[in-house]
């Protein structure tokens, strides 16, 4: 009877760790890449280390907006590596061990793998290291300039919006127009900004032709632009301060400013 009790306490056990490791459904919206080489990052900031590249038309499996940044699910041939050494012959690590975008230790560490995960090997490896199919847990995040999809499927949380009901749905036309409202009420708004003038090289518009960080790789504050483009390309890679008023919003709901006066802030 003891012994009985013990194999259904351990059953019970092994059923809910299965439970806990098992990743639960996730709603995303596919997007296809539109840059030569997208970076993907650990990170929704340029300040974040790049994990890997996205080749132009490659679809993509988006989870989230941040901000004009999207987080993904990690794509199927995105190049993981992990050392050998700590994966057991079926597959499971006998202890913690690091996902890297190389086979290096100098490598982007892309995530960290528990003892006890088990991952898929494919027939890569050099000097102790091997490529792994993407673990589901694995995230990367992309500059949502560079991707089309339909941004109209997120909500304001900047998650996937889910079938409304019927009676929503009507007043969708509603909120639609409030949307439209919130919007031309931030058009000529006048601020001051401050950053570093950076050109941005994916740009298809002369308006977003520069962008505005908070830090060198940092985050994007506004794109700005001028009457004459000359304005704003005498102050490339230098920090300034901005003053002028917001013309539009692009649809990843990043600012373009329209800028009156600029100047440079001295290195102290």
């Amino acid at each position: 009877m003891m012994n009985k009790w013990f194999v259904s306490l351990a059953a019970l056990f092994f059923t809910a760790v299965l439970a806990a490791q098992t990743p639960a459904a996730v709603t995303t919206v596919t997007g296809k890449v539109n840059a030569d080489f997208l970076n993907m990052r650990t990170g929704a900031g340029l300040n974040f280390p790049v994990a890997g590249k996205i080749a132009s038309g490659t679809e993509i499996k988006i989870i989230r907006e941040i901000g004009n940044w999207l987080e993904l699910t990690a794509p199927a041939n995105m190049k993981i590596y992990i050392s050998e050494a700590r994966v057991g012959a079926n597959g499971v690590l006998v202890g913690e061990l690091n996902m890297r975008s190389a086979m290096s230790t100098d490598a982007t560490i892309i995530g960290v793998l528990p003892k006890g995960a088990k991952v898929q090997r494919i027939d890569e490896r050099r000097n102790g290291w091997v490529r792994i199919v993407p673990p589901e847990t694995v995230k990367v995040y992309v500059a949502a300039f560079c991707v089309d999809y339909d941004k109209a499927a997120f909500g304001t949380d900047g998650m996937p919006k889910t079938a409304a009901p019927a009676a929503e749905a009507e007043k969708a036309p509603a909120e639609t127009e409030a949307g439209k409202t919130a919007e031309a009420k931030t058009k000529n708004l006048h601020l001051e900004l401050t950053g570093i003038v950076t050109a941005w090289k994916y740009s298809e518009t002369p308006e977003t032709a520069y962008v505005l960080l908070d830090a060198p790789d940092g985050k994007n504050l506004a794109f700005i632009t001028a009457e004459k483009a000359e304005t704003i390309a005498a102050f490339a890679g230098k920090k300034v301060k901005v003053s002028g008023e917001i013309v539009k919003n692009t649809p990843a709901g990043v600012r373009v400013v329209c800028v009156r006066q600029i100047a440079e802030i001295p290195e102290k």
